[in-house]
């Protein structure tokens, strides 16, 4: 198992936990002497909050190993999710995050909180690490880190993810809207 690339895809705010995200990878990576590195984007980042995480890197000395990435162009998003092993995201709260579809799609593995709105998306151990809180997130880098991943995607996953459903979800609504 080579160097393994773990992507922080969601926005530098707080409400991202992001700063977890890195704290967790420090300890990681101390823990296990791993050689993988940690993209994190800086879409639109808040700058007090990424200059403490940034203070936080500097003062580890893992900071060559944790990569900060500008605002990344949706038509590069591919290219970001082709050099990843797993993305990352640790939000206490969510919707459906186009971050966990596009995971999904790119058959990178997702390391989220396991919340009630990924059910029938993901599942532990199978096709993501679902986590609770942060020693989880931790355990979540080594099992990555430690375990060679195939992950493949179900028939009801790649029908969801298809232009065709989503279209004629998306003009369904449309419709009823139109019909009020």
């Amino acid at each position: 198992i080579g160097k393994k690339v773990f992507f922080s895809i969601r926005s530098m705010k707080r409400f991202y936990k992001i700063k977890e995200i890195v704290k967790a990878f420090i300890i990681f990576k101390e823990k296990t002497l791993s050689q993988s590195v940690l993209l994190v984007t800086k879409m639109f980042e808040e700058e007090d909050y990424f200059k403490e995480i940034k203070d936080i890197v500097n003062s580890s000395k893992y900071n060559k190993d944790i990569i900060f990435v500008e605002q990344i162009p949706y038509e590069k998003m591919p290219d970001f999710l082709s050099i990843s092993d797993a993305v990352v995201s640790f939000v206490d709260s969510d919707g459906l995050p186009h971050s966990m579809l596009e995971a999904l799609a790119a058959k990178r593995f997702p390391i989220f909180r396991d919340l009630p709105q990924y059910k029938g998306f993901l599942e532990h151990l199978k096709n993501a690490y679902l986590v609770k809180d942060f020693n989880d997130l931790i355990n979540a880098f080594t099992y990555v880190n430690n375990t060679k991943i195939d992950l493949s995607l179900s028939e009801d996953i790649k029908e969801f993810l298809s232009i065709e459903y989503q279209t004629s979800k998306y003009l369904k609504i449309c419709n009823e809207i139109l019909e009020k």
